[in-house]
C-alpha cells in the first residue's frame, strides 16, 4: 500500500505529467472554442428565413419548369437558349426538383443529442495519447534514471514491484481520464446551451453516450498499459516513442501499401487502428475488394466483393492479447534481467 501510495503521488507530481496533463486540457479548449465559433444559435428568425428560402427556391423551380414545358411546346427552345434540352433530357430531369427543404438554408447549429457521441469518441483518441506518453515516461524515467535499481535495494521483490507501479499507473490514468471527462463533458454542454442546442436526449442516447466514455476511458487504459510496459522492455522512455512511431509510419502506412500491392484480401484487418476505430464505434465497415475483367475489346466488368465487419467484440479480443503479450513480455524481462 505505501508503494502504491508513493507510486500515486510520483505521478502526479512528474513534470512530464503536469506538462501533459496541461496540453491535453489546452487542446480539449482549441477544439471547443471551434466548434464554438461554427455554430450558431437558431432563432424563431432564422426558421423562419429558412422556410422563406425553401419555399422560393421551390417556386423558382416551377417557375422554370413550366417555362421550360412552354418553350417546348412552343418551338422556341432551339440551341443556345436557355430551355434547350439535350437529347434524351426532359424539362423535369433539368427542373422538376421542387422539394428544397428548409434544413438546408439553416446556418450551421452544434446539436448535443447529434454530434455529441462523436465528441465522447474523439475524446477516447485524446485520452489514448495521454495514456501512452504517460505510461511510457512513467516507466521510461526509472530505468534512465536508475530509480529501479535502487528501489530495488528495500523492496527486492521484482514482480510485486513491476505490478504495483502498474497498478498506480492504471489508477493514476483512471482518475486523470474521469476530470478529463467530466472537463470535457461540461464544455460540451456549454457550446450547446450557448451557442447551439441539447436536442432530445433519450435514456437510450444517455446510456449510449456513457457506454462510450467507457471505451474511452478502457483505450486510455490500454494505452498506458502499452506505453509501460514498452519502456519496461526496452528500459527508455524513447524506446516507447521510437516504436509508436514506426509503427505508425512503418505498417499503418508503408505497410499498408505493400498488403494492396499483394492483393491480400482486406488488408485492413492487420491494421491496430482499424481496431481501435472499431472499439470506439462498435463497428467499422470494410468495404469489399472490387475486381475488374476484360469482356470484350471496347470495356470490362467490375464486381465487388462483400462487405466485411470489424466489431466491438473482435477489437476488444486484438486489444486484450496484445496487452496481455506486452505485459508478460515485460515481466518476464523485468524478472529475468540484471537490472543494475
Amino acid at each position: 500500500m505505501n508503494l502504491l501510495l508513493a507510486e500515486w503521488q510520483r505521478f502526479f507530481a512528474r513534470r512530464f505529467t503536469r506538462i501533459m496533463l496541461l496540453f491535453i486540457v489546452v487542446l480539449m479548449v482549441v477544439i471547443a472554442i471551434g466548434i464554438g465559433h461554427g455554430s450558431h444559435k437558431l432563432t424563431s428568425a432564422d426558421f423562419a428565413n429558412a422556410r422563406a428560402h425553401a419555399a422560393a427556391e421551390n417556386a423558382q423551380s416551377q417557375q422554370d419548369l413550366a417555362a421550360c414545358l412552354q418553350a417546348q411546346t412552343a418551338g422556341t427552345a432551339t440551341e443556345g437558349t436557355q430551355y434547350f434540352m439535350p437529347p434524351g433530357v426532359t424539362c423535369a430531369d433539368e427542373f422538376g426538383f421542387a422539394d428544397a427543404q428548409p434544413a438546408w438554408f439553416m446556418p450551421s447549429s452544434w446539436v448535443f443529442a447529434d454530434q455529441g457521441g462523436d465528441m465522447i469518441l474523439l475524446f477516447g483518441g485524446i485520452l489514448a495519447l495521454l495514456g501512452f506518453a504517460a505510461g511510457a515516461s512513467f516507466m521510461g524515467a526509472e530505468w534512465s534514471s536508475g530509480g529501479m535499481a535502487n528501489l530495488l535495494l528495500w523492496r527486492p521483490r521484482r514482480l510485486s514491484l513491476l505490478g504495483g507501479k502498474l497498478l498506480a499507473l492504471l489508477l493514476s490514468v483512471l482518475a486523470s481520464g474521469l476530470v478529463l471527462g467530466v472537463l470535457w463533458l461540461g464544455m460540451l454542454l456549454l457550446i450547446a446551451v450557448t451557442r447551439g442546442s441539447i436536442g432530445h436526449v433519450s435514456s437510450g442516447l444517455a446510456m449510449s453516450l456513457a457506454l462510450g466514455g467507457v471505451r474511452s476511458l478502457t483505450l486510455g487504459l490500454f494505452a498506458a498499459v502499452a506505453g509501460f510496459a514498452i519502456a519496461s522492455i526496452g528500459r527508455n522512455t524513447a524506446s516507447a516513442l521510437g516504436v509508436a512511431v514506426g509503427y505508425v509510419v512503418i505498417v499503418e502506412g508503408g505497410g499498408l501499401l505493400i498488403l494492396k500491392a499483394l492483393d491480400v484480401t482486406r488488408p485492413e484487418r492487420f491494421l491496430l487502428s482499424r481496431y481501435v476505430a472499431a472499439w470506439l464505434t462498435k463497428t467499422q465497415t470494410i468495404s469489399g475488394t472490387t475486381v475488374c475483367t476484360q469482356v470484350n475489346a471496347g470495356g470490362s466488368q467490375c464486381s465487388s466483393g462483400a462487405d466485411w465487419f470489424m466489431r466491438m467484440g473482435s477489437a476488444a479480443e486484438v486489444g486484450g492479447l496484445i496487452a496481455a503479450i506486452l505485459l508478460v513480455w515485460a515481466f518476464g524481462a523485468f524478472w529475468r534481467r540484471d537490472v543494475s
